[in-house]
């Protein structure tokens, strides 16, 4: 060690070893890998952890070396702090959880409060004749609407439990490809789909945020109910596949289908539900079916700068 500025010797100042005339290797035996970073030989950047310090955090480090009349004098190695700037990503990655739970929560008691109002509407009514029915003495017609009944009753809890193992997979904070994984296992040993997943999930999505990550889950998930619900399919595949600069994910099944159209897109399956999401994650929706051929969602997402981490 030649020299160390002001600020270097402040922030090494319970550290006697890191002064000039010591041995660098020596004075980094606590901090591997700031010795590496000075160790490639020519320019490197890099970032550090030094806990050691009386200003222990995060420091962004530049070497560069030092060359003169084509010989190598050594080499220059500035540390700028930034605990700063990590105290803000990581008081940003709160507030984005924060506000991702928030609209989950909102959009689910959207969800909810539609869903269960249009059944109960329902139930009021199928009481009512019933009561008619009991009047009448037609035992038969109760027996059977009973049994309608309590099909309903199933399936409303299925759909309960299904919202809230997506919610939990969702909230559970393990990176995106463990938590589609544990789903998609989840889902097959729950209703006896063959599920599986084509193609590596990203890590991450360039450009999505934790919260943009957690509605292409939903979106996924959403999908996946659907075939759960309306497509009397036997398999259900998840792919996922680079495309130039857009994410192509793709949730195909082998069910009945049905013709567009003749639905309501918009309203049919939810669909109106999944493209928003879509549509706040920068993506767009497009829906694929016919009778006997099955149904495919394909979600396009830009990469933006970069290719995906897989």
């Amino acid at each position: 060690i030649v020299e160390l500025n002001p600020a270097a010797r402040r922030l090494f100042a319970l550290q006697p070893e890191i002064a000039a005339g010591g041995k660098f290797a020596n004075a980094c035996d606590a901090w591997p890998a700031l010795l590496d970073l000075a160790s490639t030989g020519g320019k490197a950047l890099g970032e550090v952890s030094l806990p050691n310090v009386v200003a222990a955090g995060y420091y962004h480090v530049h070497v560069t070396p030092l060359i003169a009349w084509g010989k190598n004098f050594g080499q220059a190695i500035v540390l700028h702090d930034i605990r700063e700037q990590k105290m803000a990503q990581a008081q940003l990655l709160e507030q984005q959880k924060a506000l991702s739970i928030m609209t989950e929560r909102q959009r689910l008691s959207r969800e909810l409060h539609d869903g269960s109002g249009q059944i109960w509407s329902y139930l009021k009514l199928q009481y009512q004749e019933l009561r008619q029915m009991l009047a009448g003495q037609q035992a038969a017609a109760i027996d059977a609407r009973l049994v309608k009944l309590i099909a309903l009753a199933d399936d409303f809890h299925t759909d309960i439990r299904d919202s809230i193992a997506g919610l939990k997979t969702a909230a559970a904070g393990k990176g995106f490809p463990q938590t589609l994984t544990e789903y998609v296992n989840w889902y097959e040993t729950s209703y006896g789909i063959t599920a599986r997943v084509v193609g590596s999930p990203p890590k991450r999505v360039a450009g999505l945020s934790p919260a943009g990550e957690m509605q292409l889950l939903r979106i996924i998930q959403e999908a996946m109910a659907n075939t759960r619900k309306y497509s009397r399919a036997s398999m259900l595949q998840v792919t996922f596949q680079t495309v130039g600069e857009q994410l192509a994910v793709t949730i195909e099944d082998n069910g009945c289908g049905f013709d567009l159209t003749s639905v309501d897109q918009e309203n049919h399956h939810g669909l109106g539900i999944m493209k928003e999401r879509a549509e706040e994650i920068g993506g767009r929706l497009k829906l694929s079916s016919a009778p006997g051929a099955g149904t495919k969602v394909t979600l396009w997402l830009p990469l933006g700068k970069g290719a995906p981490q897989g």
